[in-house]
């Protein structure tokens, strides 16, 4: 029974950890964040961070991997599934292979801001650091998207293509982690909308970016 006590006490303070520092983290940026913060904000002591994460780094990674990870393994488990199809000749549109990257991610940001801090954190933090974790997590759907809509799109100047696929998928990115602040700076208030209707919406504006 001792042992179950201290299983559950410890998951509960590697939990207000975890939200203690993405709170910290989408507020102040990765290098205006310290554990010691940190450990005030989640009402632990320092060292009870340092046992479970081992440094600021790798509280960071932790909460990118529990946070993202099961979005990741789906986006690969669609693209996965769309790059068979096409290895076996059947046709796949451009609109499919954006959803299957599109559908697992887009209705979490929208429904969760903590979500979306960390999103627009992965992708703008300055921080070497925020770079190399958003590479680890990110490198293998995005190297995998980048080569199937080049399969989709083998006519386009190469340069051209990598500067349509930038700014086309550069628009998820605005979406997923800007999009209340990008009405608030333009004082247009933000429309609801069913989150089927807006995973089409950003479907084809990726589409048309990347055909245009």
């Amino acid at each position: 029974m001792t042992g179950k006590k201290e299983s559950l006490e410890a998951a509960g303070t590697r939990d207000r950890a975890l939200q203690a520092a993405e709170r910290l983290f989408v507020a102040h940026g990765y290098e205006g964040t310290s554990l010691r913060a940190i450990a005030g904000a989640a009402k632990v002591n320092l060292g009870s961070l340092v046992y479970y994460f081992g440094t600021k780094n790798g509280l960071f990674r932790n909460l990118c991997e529990e946070r993202l990870s099961d979005i990741i393994a789906a986006q690969m488990e669609g693209l996965r599934a769309c790059e068979a199809r096409m290895d076996a000749g059947e046709a796949v549109s451009l609109e499919e292979l954006l959803q299957a990257l599109i559908a697992p991610s887009l209705p979490q940001a929208a429904a969760r801001t903590d979500l979306r801090g960390l999103y627009a954190l992965v992708f703008t933090d300055p921080s070497e650091v925020v770079l190399a974790i958003g590479h680890e997590l990110f490198a293998e759907p995005s190297r995998l998207v980048y080569r199937l809509v080049r399969r989709l799109l083998p006519d386009i100047d190469s340069a051209e293509f990598h500067w349509r696929y930038v700014g086309a998928l550069g628009s998820l990115v605005v979406t997923q982690g800007f999009a209340e602040r990008m009405s608030a700076m333009m004082g247009v208030p933000q429309p609801d909308m069913p989150i089927g209707a807006l995973i089409d919406v950003v479907i084809g504006v990726v589409a048309r970016g990347l055909r245009s």
